[in-house]
């Protein structure tokens, strides 16, 4: 498989998920249309006078906008398979002389760059106004936002690999999205069900338990996925 065929399948896998693209691209951006608009209408209250308020709105259009565009990881992670089987590729892929791995590769491909899109431009922007937002003499605040961040990424992690293990299994994008918006959700309400029976604190438990079993569960998940796909016969 030469560079151009596998800029051909890069190319297919954009064009097959072109539209959970242009969703992310619409949540990248709402963000930040919707704090502009507010910014012209009313103003944005900051807590400091020697900071615009200019960079308070970017700095929660920033936050906000890593926050939601894990939904477009979760539509990825539960289109990037079963997708090909509802559209027919599939089946025509199965009639090229194409190694389920170079196509593996190109599908991965996608969905690191649309991660980098929605974490490096939002990131960038958010350490450079992090200051609008926290204060230097409260370290506590960076300790928040850096947990708060991570647990973020850990959902959007679950989002997605949970929604590509369904993906690998059935026909069904759509209810392998639900899978992976809803396995997060699972696993809190299974740690607040156990706090409700052992009758203690849900905070301390949820803090330690959840991103550890999300940090496990989706290796797993993603792992089985990739082997369902990659030993799939049929289209």
């Amino acid at each position: 498989m030469n560079h151009a065929n596998m800029q051909w399948l890069v190319w297919k896998e954009y064009r097959q998920n072109r539209l959970v693209v242009f969703v992310m691209l619409f949540l990248l951006a709402v963000p930040y249309l919707i704090g502009l608009f507010v910014l012209w209408k009313w103003g944005i209250a900051v807590q400091r006078w020697d900071i615009p308020q200019w960079k308070a709105c970017l700095a929660l259009a920033s936050a906000y906008s890593i926050g939601i565009s894990q939904l477009a990881v979760a539509l990825i992670g539960g289109n990037a398979i079963a997708g090909e089987r509802l559209d027919r590729s599939a089946e025509f892929q199965a009639y090229m002389p194409l190694p389920r791995r170079k196509i593996l590769s190109a599908k991965l491909l996608l969905v690191m760059a649309m991660v980098a899109v929605i974490w490096l431009p939002n990131a960038a922007i958010l350490w450079g106004t992090s200051d609008a937002l926290m204060s230097k003499h409260r370290p506590e605040d960076y300790t928040f936002a850096s947990e708060a961040f991570g647990n973020i990424a850990i959902v959007g992690l679950t989002f997605f690999c949970v929604g590509w293990l369904f993906s690998s299994m059935i026909r069904s994008p759509s209810i392998a999205v639900c899978a992976g918006l809803i396995a997060p959700l699972m696993v809190y309400l299974g740690i607040a069900y156990i706090a409700y029976l052992r009758e203690i604190k849900l905070d301390p438990l949820l803090e330690f338990w959840f991103p550890r079993i999300c940090l496990t569960l989706s290796p797993i998940c993603f792992v089985i996925g990739t082997w369902l796909y990659l030993r799939r016969v049929e289209p």
